[in-house]
């Protein structure tokens, strides 16, 4: 294994991860989310630690010009796994990290849309005519001939990604209908794990109320979506928060000066890369599993 090209040339990178899942299970084709086996995140981290300084993201992002490479660990979204898989891990190596929590699923056992309309593409696929298969091709719009497979289904979740808020929602509403399994079934992270992962040393930040896409959004909404999930997860720490990452990295001028009106002074992207001292804080670049930082 080794980490996106060499490490020789002593370049510092922030590693972006989002589930975790136990080992031998396979990954849910209908979920779109990286996921990756904890035998692998466990491997990563010890290659991680035997090649590089790793720090907190609070502590890396200003100390960047030192000789040896810094390396920060961070999760998106704010899953349960993240407790129940990746912090053992995280203890038990002693690495430090950052979890940027979407704080509207606090708690929730609803997943995003993305894992909805996968499950319900999933259910669909393959089976014969049927009144809930008409209905549901008309929620997303297409012929009744068009055959739901893989391809299609990434081809969608890109389209309801180009969606205001407003009609995604309603599309969402009418997805629930079909994914009250879900339901009872805890998802994200709560307040209490959040808190004791917090007194080992693990860091949190933002990632949005509701995970939208900010740079497709009016200022308004960008406001409250950054300044509500602030305040929230502020509450939950007992302490300052100004580190943030952009849902699906989605960010662009006005929103980043929106955040750092805010009081942010950290906010992670998902432009691969390494992280060097010139980088603007509200701009890190990181490098996310699983393309782009391991091979095998």
């Amino acid at each position: 294994m080794k980490i996106y090209g060499s490490i020789t040339g002593r370049k510092h990178v922030i590693l972006g991860f989002h589930r975790i899942c136990s080992n031998g299970l396979p990954v849910n084709s209908f979920d779109t989310c990286p996921t990756i086996e904890l035998k692998l995140f466990r491997e990563i981290l010890i290659y991680v630690k035997q090649h590089y300084n790793i720090l907190p993201l609070s502590e890396f992002y200003k100390i960047r010009d030192l000789d040896k490479p810094l390396a920060a660990i961070t999760f998106d979204d704010g899953w349960r796994d993240n407790y129940d898989l990746a912090f053992p891990v995280l203890q038990g190596l002693k690495v430090p990290a950052t979890i940027f929590v979407t704080t509207g699923k606090i708690g929730t056992d609803e997943p995003f849309w993305q894992q909805m309309l996968g499950k319900t593409f999933k259910e669909f696929m393959g089976m014969g005519k049927s009144r809930e298969q008409e209905n549901f091709k008309k929620l997303l719009g297409i012929e009744e001939k068009v055959v739901l497979t893989q391809d299609f289904l990434e081809k969608t979740t890109h389209q309801w990604k180009s969606l205001s808020s407003a009609d995604l929602k309603e599309k969402v509403d009418l997805l629930r209908n079909y994914c009250k399994d879900f339901r009872g079934t805890r998802c994200f992270l709560n307040i209490e794990e959040i808190q004791e992962m917090l007194r080992f040393g693990i860091e949190f930040g933002t990632h949005s109320i509701n995970h939208l896409i900010l740079s497709k959004e009016p200022d308004a909404i960008v406001e409250t979506e950054l300044s509500g999930s602030k305040k929230t997860l502020e509450k939950v720490v007992g302490k300052l928060v100004d580190m943030l990452a952009y849902p699906d990295g989605g960010l662009n001028d006005r929103v980043v000066e929106i955040a750092r009106d805010l009081g942010y002074k950290v906010g992670c992207t998902t432009k691969a890369g390494y992280a060097c001292k010139r980088d603007d804080p509200m701009r890190l670049p990181r490098l996310g599993y699983p393309l782009e930082f391991t091979s095998r």
